[in-house]
């Protein structure tokens, strides 16, 4: 059947009913759902091989923004490959509170009159949303399995309240993320905890992970899970994932990406050696471990990554603390401090990529302290906020805007037009945009507003548009 129509039944008052019809199509993202008795809504993936007269396993997935459907997206073959439908809120859950866990309860719900129930639900969180993801899948008896992406070492502490330790836990993370080592310690924790989890690691920054590691993430769930027989087809699948996860971490190798290599030859031969030999393997990962390549990257990794959770966990709390104060006289301090890593630009490969983590985690501290700052109260912070990340990442167009609108409200007519000169001299290109802007309309009494346009005027091809 090309379409599943279901029925979603709401209150609009008290003692009213009325239903509303959504058409769910199968290998489509349905967006907007409506959540019973609240304003927010959700987005479904179906894969095609969905049946609604069928239970299948579900992903939530919770991301630190609005969108669900960019939070979804790269599931997609995670779907197609497990048949399960993937849900998630167009709400941002980077909040482990109490009403983010009463909005899913409310989501839980609304999914579950439209799914029919399973024993089977799998969740993934994003960075700050890990730690909601981690709360709610270590609690609920249902739980799965479990994919952390880019988490710090709060998900530790949720973890003391993992209800089952067979629920497999896959971490993943980039080398420029700025969790990269926090996710590693969370890793070696839950080995010591003795809980069933492994890390993926991949080249890149703080965001979601490609299709092929979400979807590696969950075959990994499935071994898992097969190893202790919550699979009984497990003889059938296996060796074909097996196959794949070898000629995986063979790729890397080959690639002479050694370090990435032997983590995934590790991984494949600690988790299939109880359904298969090994031994080839093992022969293999001893042999690596002795390249002089390998052993040179693992130096220079170890090296560049001493003290860095140290200058991580001070550096967040003084910004967080600067922040909260908008403590503009300390902008001397910073830009102190951030010289002194200015080196790491021309050092081998390994500061080069502590520097983007560093950078990273100042630029997403204040990527986060946004949303608990109004224009009324908290116009200040604000400002100190967006000033900061321009100073980290001087081609952020957003945080140019925001600057020109919040000078302009607070009457720094002079500030306002510099960052709108800065801003043009960064590339920005869209002048209809700017004009639009709230309180812009002050600036363009201002001679300097026309200066900087002529200066800085559209290109040929853009002046027709």
């Amino acid at each position: 059947m090309r379409y599943i129509y279901v029925f979603l039944f709401f209150c609009l008052f008290s003692n009213t009913v009325k239903s509303q019809e959504f058409a769910v199509k199968k290998n489509h993202l349905t967006d907007s759902i409506a959540i019973p008795d609240s304003d927010i809504t959700f987005a479904m993936y179906l894969p095609g091989s969905f049946d609604i007269n069928t239970s299948s396993p579900v992903l939530f997935v919770f991301d630190p923004y609005e969108s669900a459907s960019l939070a979804i997206r790269n599931f997609r073959l995670v779907s197609s490959e497990f048949g399960m439908p993937i849900v998630a809120l167009n709400h941002p859950m980077s909040q482990l509170k109490e009403e983010n866990l009463t909005l899913f309860a409310a989501l839980y719900k609304q999914v579950f009159s439209i799914l029919p129930e399973t024993n089977e639900i799998y969740y993934a969180g994003f960075s700050s949303a890990a730690a909601l993801a981690t709360t709610i899948g270590s609690r609920l008896g249902n739980s799965a399995g479990l994919i952390l992406c880019g988490a710090n070492y709060g998900v530790i502490e949720k973890m003391n309240y993992l209800r089952n330790r067979d629920m497999p836990v896959i971490g993943l993370v980039g080398d420029e993320d700025f969790t990269y080592h926090s996710m590693q310690s969370v890793h070696r924790y839950l080995t010591r905890k003795k809980v069933a989890n492994d890390l993926i690691l991949f080249k890149g920054g703080h965001y979601w992970p490609t299709a092929d590691y979400l979807q590696q993430a969950l075959q990994w769930i499935y071994v898992k899970r097969a190893i202790i027989g919550k699979y009984p087809q497990h003889e059938i699948v296996t060796p074909k994932l097996y196959q794949k996860h070898y000629d995986y971490a063979q790729s890397l190798i080959d690639s002479k990406n050694l370090y990435f290599g032997e983590k995934a030859l590790s991984r494949t031969e600690k988790n299939y050696r109880s359904l298969f030999k090994t031994d080839s393997l093992i022969s293999k990962l001893e042999n690596l471990r002795r390249d002089k390549d390998f052993r040179r990257f693992k130096r220079g990794e170890n090296g560049a990554g001493f003290g860095e959770n140290d200058i991580l966990n001070s550096f967040s709390t003084l910004l967080e603390e600067d922040i909260k104060n908008a403590s503009f006289q300390n902008f001397p301090f910073w830009e102190d401090e951030l010289v002194q890593f200015k080196s790491y630009e021309k050092g081998t490969i390994y500061f080069q990529k502590k520097l983007k983590r560093i950078k990273g985690m100042l630029f997403h501290t204040c990527a986060e302290s946004v949303p608990l700052y109004d224009e009324e109260e908290g116009i200040d912070n604000l400002i100190f906020i967006y000033e900061f990340m321009v100073y980290i990442k001087p081609g952020y167009h957003k945080a140019y805007l925001e600057l020109i609108q919040l000078y302009t409200k607070v009457g720094e007519v002079d500030n306002a037009l510099s960052s709108m000169e800065v801003l043009f001299k960064n590339g920005y290109k869209d002048e209809d945009a700017l004009k639009l802007l709230p309180g812009v309309s002050t600036l363009k009494s201002q001679p300097e507003f026309w200066e900087i346009l002529d200066t800085y005027p559209l290109p040929e091809d853009k002046k027709d548009q």
